[in-house]
C-alpha cells in the first residue's frame, strides 16, 4: 500500500435518533458532540436517522 493516501480514522459512537441505540464503530467523519461509552472514555456521537 501507498502510505499517507488513507484518510485518518476516529472511535466514534453512531446513535440512531428514533430508538437511542449506539454502537462503538471507527469513522473518517468527527463530530463537536461528545459522550461517555461504556469504557469510561468519551468519544464523538454521529446521529443517524435509521
Amino acid at each position: 500500500m501507498k502510505p499517507n493516501i488513507h484518510p485518518k480514522t476516529y472511535q466514534v459512537i453512531f446513535q440512531d435518533v428514533n430508538s437511542g441505540y449506539r454502537f462503538l464503530s471507527r469513522s473518517t467523519k468527527t463530530s463537536d458532540e461528545t459522550a461517555e461509552w461504556e469504557d469510561g472514555k468519551t468519544y464523538p456521537v454521529i446521529k443517524v436517522e435509521v
